[in-house]
């Protein structure tokens, strides 16, 4: 977003064409410039012929004036005051656009930004003032949230306020042995202390400082200056003598470059050609030697470095530093350290936007060597042991290749206080495939293929791996995890997809464990595995299996094909084309089984295309069974139907439980039509009657209620009747209420016994009772008195009567079983006269009367022959009475 921008200069607005300057920046900056040309004094002049011979290096550089100036602004960013590390380039022009550069670039590194406020100290050289001339600064910054510098606009138009001088041309001081009197105008002193151009003709020209400068050139008919300790050989120039110090008098090494500005840089490094160079090239061949060895020992909280090295061109080095020892002691390409509380052992520094640019590239050919060690001794403050930055988006501020690379302490990516052996505040991508993504709430964890994702403002998400081109694992709800597989999608906070693909877990707290194209969309639902499957309410659960449905509350499909728990806290074990709709309703598994809405807790164990559509009703198994009334139950067998409240067919085919509490055991074709009838099998018998019982057989009828029926075609049409039928095919049926008919064409037994020795039988064909009466099966023998017996006999009185539970007209004779019971004490009681006992007592009688008889016949025929003699003698008299 362009936002005005302002400028001010020493309290003087700039003009408003200034605010339309960041058409490609975020960065707005005001800066509040207040320049002080710092000791810009003016050096009097003086004769160069009273410059005593003996003056020494340090008494020069004391003699030279301070250049530097201090440069104060305050930065903004949308408005907002700018607090941050800061890097500064800063160059002087000649022009307020293009122009020429005047001087060296000024960097000022990981300057502290507070509140947008800052302050600088710059120093162009002495030449970058020559006068009344305008200048032009340029400000380039780069904070930690720019991907590349932004150069500020327009350039700040500065002037030094005292005119400058920093020779004296002619002066009554002399600088030299030689008089200056009469001699040409000395120019300004370059950078490289060569010395300036010859004046005309004229006395001896002035030697050069003691050992601090080549061997002058000879002038114009002149002789030739002094010679220095340097020594120019050809394009070489060389020192020999001992060490050389920039910016110290008391130099400890060869070559030793001091900068004593609380921003000062002590030595830069800079390749600027296009082709491979090299800005610093350091070398140490000894076997514990330091190519390069840069010290920043700035005491202030200052911005200082032990060594700073930029290459500009695509393929420079900044520094290359090689530690080129084979032996087996420590070597350093490069040793940098700082010892300021916020100092930089070493800064690398790519400015190149393009190419392969190294900010700092070390090397050690040594076993044990370093190729590169970066030290900062404060134990306190901000420092720096090492600090690379580039500002190319192809470039790379560290790039570590091969062996192991190690960090002690704690490693901030991102963030500038680790709290954490490794604490990052930016997305870490690993080559292998894993991603962290911090937020300020927890972060994301990304594995897998470089697609996979969590969605923006999601944080807590895990995705473990998996994912491949056009089908990425995602994550689009905090806390999501998926640990696996491809094309799959957790979507709701919480949700888990443990692998698989293209499952979806739509819903906070869903899960779904693998398989392929699984939907868990409600919360709290689960799917363990399979294809197709689809949890779709809350804590449904799929266990497995390929096209199941839970689609309500706790609904559960353990497996299968094409199962359907739809009913709340319904139940699926397995099988295939199952469905589950009533509540708590339960299929374990088979094939085509269906419990509809209507069947609530009802329950179909297995089988083939079985159906229960009540509440509690149970179809164990078996084939096109139906239970249809409240607890109905049908426990296999093909094609029955238990129609009636808590009927039950236990198994066969085609059998009918209608009524309720109704039973059918098995058999084929049998039907209970009312309350709490039951057949205990055979085929086609039916059962119509209350209560009526048929035990098997074939074509048995109990239509009257509590009637009994069984065998071949007993028909028990009566209420209470008892109807047996052999089996003769034909019907047998009973012909009043409560009668026992039995069809028995073999004969009818009855034992009394457990050893089947005692009891009765009707014979086939028969029409009485036999009782057995074996003489093996009787004891305790007792010899009577026939005549005694009859006597008893015909003291017993003998009445007609009919049974009260008879009509009155139904006649029977015989005697009280009391009387008969008093005559003869036989039978169980005196209640009852045993037809055993009756016969004997009757056949016992009989002997009595027998005898008696016998008696009698002889006395008959003894007086019929008494009466035969008497008529004889009759006839004998009557015939001699005749005579």
């Amino acid at each position: 977003m362009l936002k005005s921008l302002h400028h001010r200069f020493l309290g003087v607005p700039l003009p408003s064409h200034v605010c339309n300057l960041l058409s490609q920046r975020e960065l707005q900056a005001t800066a509040l410039l207040s320049l002080l040309l710092a000791s810009f004094a003016l050096i009097p002049a003086h004769s160069l012929a009273q410059i005593p011979e003996t003056d020494s290096i340090q008494q020069q550089r004391q003699q030279q004036p301070d250049t530097s100036f201090t440069y104060r602004g305050q930065l903004l960013r949308l408005g907002e005051p700018v607090t941050d590390l800061v890097d500064f380039e800063l160059t002087l022009w000649d022009a307020a656009e293009t122009g020429n550069r005047i001087g060296q670039p000024q960097w000022i590194i990981g300057h502290y930004v507070m509140d947008g406020l800052f302050s600088l100290t710059l120093d162009f050289g002495p030449e970058a003032f020559s006068g009344a001339e305008p200048r032009w600064l340029e400000i380039a910054v780069l904070s930690s949230t720019d991907t590349e510098p932004v150069t500020l606009t327009p350039r700040q138009r500065i002037a030094a306020t005292l005119p400058v001088a920093l020779y004296a041309l002619k002066s009554p001081v002399a600088e030299t042995r030689s008089e200056a009197e009469g001699g040409g105008a000395i120019g300004a002193r370059s950078d490289s202390g060569d010395q300036g151009t010859s004046g005309a003709p004229g006395g001896k020209g002035r030697d050069g400082l003691d050992g601090d400068g080549v061997t002058g050139r000879v002038g114009d008919d002149q002789q030739q200056n002094p010679q220095g300790s340097w020594v120019s050989n050809g394009n070489d120039i060389y020192y020999i003598a001992g060490n050389v110090g920039i910016g110290t008098s008391t130099p400890a090494n060869p070559l030793q470059a001091e900068n004593a500005s609380p921003n000062g840089t002590a030595i830069v490094g800079w390749a600027r050609s296009g082709g491979s160079n090299l800005g610093v090239y350091g070398l140490a061949n000894g076997g514990s030697g330091t190519g390069v060895f840069g010290l920043a020992k700035s005491p202030s909280d200052s911005a200082s470095f032990g060594g700073r090295f930029e290459s500009r061109s695509s393929i420079g080095r900044g520094v290359y530093a090689i530690a080129s020892s084979n032996g087996s002691g420590q070597s350093f390409g490069g040793w940098f350290q700082s010892n300021s509380s916020k100092g930089r052992g070493i800064q690398g520094y790519v400015s190149s936007a393009t190419g392969k640019t190294y900010g700092g590239l070390f090397q050690s050919n040594s076993s044990t060597g370093y190729g590169l060690y970066s030290y900062a001794a404060a134990d306190s403050g901000t420092n720096y042991a090492l600090y690379s930055k580039t500002n190319s988006s192809d470039g790379y501020a560290g790039f570590f290749v091969g062996g192991r690379n190690y960090f002690q302490g704690k490693v901030g990516i991102g963030i500038s206080n680790p709290t954490a052996p490794l604490h990052t505040t930016g997305a870490v991508t690993f080559a292998s495939g894993w991603r962290l993504e911090p937020v300020t709430q927890s972060p994301n964890i990304i594995g897998g293929h470089s697609t996979n994702s969590a969605a923006q403002n999601v944080y807590g998400a895990t995705i473990a791996g998996g994912g491949t081109q056009g089908a990425a694992n995602q994550v689009s709800a905090s806390y999501a995890t998926v640990s696996g597989g491809w094309g799959n999608h957790a979507s709701h906070g919480s949700s888990t997809i443990s692998g698989g693909a293209a499952n979806d877990a739509a819903e906070a707290f869903a899960t779904v464990s693998g398989g392929h194209t699984n939907q868990a969309t409600a919360q709290y639902a689960t799917i363990s595995g399979g294809r197709f499957n689809d949890a779709s309410d809350t804590y449904a659960t799929v266990s497995g299996g390929s096209a199941n449905e839970a689609s309500n509350d706790y609904a559960t499909v353990s497996g299968g094909d094409s199962n359907h728990a739809v009913g709340q806290y319904s139940s699926v074990s397995g099988g295939s084309g199952n469905w589950g709709i009533g509540l708590g309703s339960t299929v374990s598994g088979g094939l085509s089984n269906s419990i509809n809405a209507g069947g609530s807790s009802a329950t179909i164990s297995g089988g083939y295309d079985n159906t229960a559509t009540n509440s509690y009703c149970t179809v164990s198994g078996g084939s096109t069974n139906s239970a249809t009334a409240e607890s109905a139950t049908v426990s296999g067998g093909d094609s029955n139907s238990a129609s009636g409240a808590s009927a039950a067919i236990g198994g066969g085919a085609y059998n009918s439980a209608g009524g309720v509490l109704n039973t059918i055991a098995g058999g084929s074709g049998n039907t209970t039509l009312n309350a709490y009838s039951t057949i205990g099998g055979g085929a086609s018998n039916t059962a119509i009657g209350v209560s009526a019982t048929i035990p098997g057989g074939f074509t048995c009828q109990a239509s009257g209620s509590y009637t009994f029926a069984s065998g071949t075609r007993a028909q028990a049409l009566h209420n209470g009747a008892f109807v047996w039928g052999d089996s003769t095919n034909a019907d047998v049926a009973s012909t009043a209420i409560d009668q026992w008919t039995a069809r028995a064409k073999g004969g009818v037994r009855f034992y009394t016994d457990a050893g089947l020795t005692t009891g009765v039988e009707v014979a086939a064909g028969g029409s009485g009772w036999s009782a057995v009466s074996d003489r093996n099966r009787k004891e305790n023998f007792e010899v009577l008195d026939p005549r005694d017996v009859l006597s008893k006999v015909c003291a017993i009185p003998m009445t007609t009567w009919n049974y009260k539970t008879q009509n009155d007209s139904i006649r029977h004779m015989g005697p009280m079983a009391q009387d008969f019971w008093g005559a003869f004490g036989l039978g169980a009681d005196e209640l009852r006269i045993n037809s055993i006992d009756a016969d004997g007592v009757a056949l016992a009688a009989i002997q009595g009367l027998n005898e008696i008889v016998k008696e009698k016949d002889a006395e008959i025929e003894d007086l019929k022959q008494r009466l035969a003699r008497l008529e004889a003698v009759v006839a004998a008299l009557a015939a001699a009475d005749s005579e």
